[in-house]
C-alpha cells in the first residue's frame, strides 16, 4: 500500500481521503451514504456546527530521503518526494469551488457540477440538462454562489 502511495499519490490520497470520511461518519454515527442532498440526522455529530463532508489528509513520510531541489528530475513527477526549503512568500488564501450548484435562467432547472481535484476546473454546459429541456437559451446557467462547496487554498513559493 505504501508503495503505491509513493508512486501515484494523485490516485491514491483520494482513496485514502474517502476512507478517512467514511472512518470519522462511522465514528460520529452518520451514514458513509449521506452527502449534501441527503442531510445526516440532526443529531450527528458535526465539526465547528457545519456537516463534514471532505477530509484531506496530510502525508509524513520521515523514511523518504530528501531530494534537493536541483535535483529533481521528470523521474519525480507524480511521485511522492521530500525535499526541504524554507517558505519565503505565500499568497493570500483563496476561495476554490468544488461543488457547483448551478440553475438555468430559462426554465430554473437546477443542476450540480463537481469538480474531482483542487486544481482542476470545469466548463458550464451549453445547454440545459433538464429531462424535458424546453427551448432554453445557449449557456444558460448562472451558478448559485451561496449553494456551491468551496474549499481554502493558497501557494507557498
Amino acid at each position: 500500500m505504501l508503495n503505491l502511495l509513493m508512486n501515484a499519490p494523485g490516485q491514491m490520497m483520494p482513496v485514502f481521503e474517502l476512507a478517512a470520511l467514511d472512518a470519522y461518519k462511522t465514528l460520529t454515527f452518520q451514514s458513509p451514504d449521506d452527502d449534501d442532498e441527503n442531510p445526516a440526522d440532526p443529531s450527528a455529530a458535526t465539526a465547528g456546527g457545519r456537516k463534514v463532508t471532505t477530509i484531506h489528509l496530510t502525508v509524513a513520510a520521515p523514511h523518504l530521503h530528501p531530494v534537493e531541489l536541483r535535483k529533481i528530475t521528470s523521474s519525480h513527477v507524480n511521485r511522492l518526494i521530500k525535499t526541504p526549503g524554507i517558505v519565503i512568500s505565500a499568497t493570500r488564501i483563496r476561495s476554490k469551488a468544488m461543488k457547483l450548484r448551478m440553475t438555468c435562467k430559462d426554465c430554473f432547472h437546477i443542476a450540480t457540477q463537481t469538480i474531482s481535484s483542487p486544481y482542476g476546473n470545469t466548463a458550464l454546459p451549453f445547454r440545459c440538462q433538464a429531462v424535458n429541456p424546453p427551448t432554453c437559451s445557449p449557456n444558460p446557467y448562472q451558478i448559485l454562489p451561496d449553494e456551491c462547496d468551496y474549499i481554502d487554498i493558497q501557494s507557498l513559493k
